[in-house]
């Protein structure tokens, strides 16, 4: 792989680290609001 190559790498995994940053935000932001386990999906169909 050239060092240009890498380069695009690196810029990339940040890229990808500041997107997930971002969604944690806006999760948590979302969260902020009382929300039951139930109304999450994810944890509703562990809960049945």
């Amino acid at each position: 792989m050239t060092p240009a190559e890498q380069a695009h790498l690196r810029i990339l995994r940040i890229e990808i680290e500041d997107m997930r940053a971002e969604l944690a935000e806006q999760e948590r932001r979302g969260r902020s609001a009382s929300r039951s386990p139930a109304d999450d999906p994810c944890r509703a169909t562990a809960l049945t």
